[in-house]
């Protein structure tokens, strides 16, 4: 279930913040890296999956948006 909000992560080595906003009927989904490197080859949140190039790798101050149902 995709909760509305922004929540904290931490892998351990990287940490950071993804929100979960609706706008209309569409889900949007923002992960941004506050401290450290984080490597992503598949981001889950919820019921929502997109899998990335392999290697692909989000830097500290760098943020991903995801748009989806």
């Amino acid at each position: 279930k995709n909760q509305l909000g922004t929540y904290f992560w931490s892998n351990g080595y990287a940490y950071g913040q993804v929100e979960v906003k609706k706008v209309g009927s569409i889900l949007t989904r923002k992960i941004k890296v506050i401290k450290g490197n984080l490597p992503l080859e598949k981001m889950m949140i919820g019921s929502f999956t997109k899998i990335l190039p392999q290697g692909h790798i989000l830097k500290e101050g760098q943020v991903l948006n995801l748009v989806g149902k």
